[in-house]
């Protein structure tokens, strides 16, 4: 299911804001002071030839329901990523496709709203049908933080209990987001009823109500109704 994204940018310059984003429902922030230990690679620098350690952040425009993989004993999502180094580079819609997987379904990332933005530390490239993959591998090796397309500079989510932050972290949500909101704008989304979406075996957009949430056999199956019809979704 596709949506817009974020509609304004709301800044984390004041001191209210600042010190209620040093407090976290699931974790705290352990901030590196003296210095920079992250490097960030923009999605379009990403080279073809695999690499075992990138740092990096996305705009989700695509997310899957997490689902179990039988054959590695893990739980798997798969995201679209993009940002503004895609359009300024290549001039056209790009996308990086993403694979996070993890023993536990906790640690995969559930965006809530189209547009969020994924920090991923420590993932690895791979060359997957001729395109480059990110591969984020939790338990133990890579982490991930999830924030809000609009609020905050404090995740919505992420893995383990404490996750790293640095000054260039503020910046560059703050770049991020300001893409996004343009990204979005310029977007012309043609919606379907999922009665009309389901006639054909192809990707389509809707809007919905998720009406219930429940993981059965390994797997997440959501409940979706349009106001005529109601599907399942997994």
């Amino acid at each position: 299911v596709h949506g817009e994204g974020c509609v304004r940018i709301k800044k984390c310059h004041n001191k209210k804001q600042k010190k209620k984003d040093k407090i976290h429902k699931k974790g705290k922030a352990t901030k590196q002071k003296k210095s920079i230990i992250y490097e960030y690679t923009l999605l379009k620098d990403l080279a073809k030839e695999p690499k075992e350690r990138i740092n990096t952040y996305g705009v989700i425009v695509s997310c899957s329901a997490p689902y179990f993989h039988e054959a590695i004993g893990k739980y798997l999502c798969s995201l679209k990523l993009t940002d503004g180094s895609l359009s300024k580079e290549r001039g056209k819609d790009e996308f990086v496709n993403t694979v996070v997987s993890a023993r536990s379904s906790g640690n995969i990332p559930k965006p809530t709203t189209i547009g969020s933005i994924i920090r991923i530390h420590r993932g690895s490239t791979t060359q997957y049908k001729g395109s480059i993959q990110i591969n984020c591998p939790c338990d133990p090796i890579a982490a991930w933080c999830l924030f809000d397309p609009v609020y905050s500079m404090h995740p919505v989510a992420h893995t383990g209990k404490t996750f790293t932050w640095e000054n260039q972290d503020c910046e560059r949500i703050n770049t991020i987001r300001a893409f996004a909101k343009k990204y979005f704008a310029k977007k012309e989304i043609d919606f379907v009823t999922l009665k009309d979406g389901m006639k054909n075996k192809k990707e389509f957009d809707t809007i919905g109500r998720i009406w219930d949430a429940k993981e059965k056999n390994n797997m997440v199956r959501y409940k979706i109704f349009d106001g005529e019809r109601m599907v399942t979704l997994e």
